[in-house]
């Protein structure tokens, strides 16, 4: 079946800092329950909810696919949200430095249907869209997405 999960990273430890992420992306989240990075990375998240992983050196978030179509940037933090739908074959970066928008793809099954920005260090390598969001994952969180253990911790917040 392969990947269907839509999330935020954010450069930055996040942890015990959740005002930060509500003001900066004008959210109210309400802790639910602690929880496992394997039940995080679900697929098709449901809307409302809001599952937080934080690496030893940032920050990675996972929320529905409609709520990542808003814009998401902070203030003295690199932020990339993205689409990765290996089902549909449909995949989206949305890249900001320090609230620049820096890099914007949407590819359709292997065709880029959008984009701006400058094309980014990493796509020198990564030529392929999902492979260029995986790359940009690991380089933001400081550890390779595929690295992080099922039974690591994360929290659930509601969206409210």
């Amino acid at each position: 079946m392969g990947f269907n999960i839509s999330g935020i990273v954010i450069d930055k430890n996040l942890e015990g800092k959740i005002e930060k992420i509500e003001n900066s992306f004008d959210w109210n989240l309400q802790k639910e329950e602690d929880i496992y990075f394997e039940e995080a990375m679900e697929n098709w998240k449901e809307d409302g909810i809001c599952d937080i992983y934080f690496s030893k050196t940032a920050t990675l978030i996972f929320v529905d696919m409609e709520t990542i179509q808003d814009e998401y940037k902070m203030e003295d933090a690199n932020v990339l949200s993205f689409v990765i739908s290996e089902s549909s074959m449909a995949f989206y970066l949305n890249y900001y430095e320090n609230n620049e928008l820096r890099r914007k793809i949407m590819d359709m099954n292997g065709e880029i249907v959008s984009e701006y920005g400058d094309p980014l260090d990493l796509e020198d390598q990564y030529q392929e869209t999902d492979e260029l969001i995986w790359a940009m994952i690991e380089s933001l969180l400081g550890k390779s997405f595929f690295k992080i253990q099922n039974d690591e911790p994360a929290v659930r917040y509601l969206m409210e």
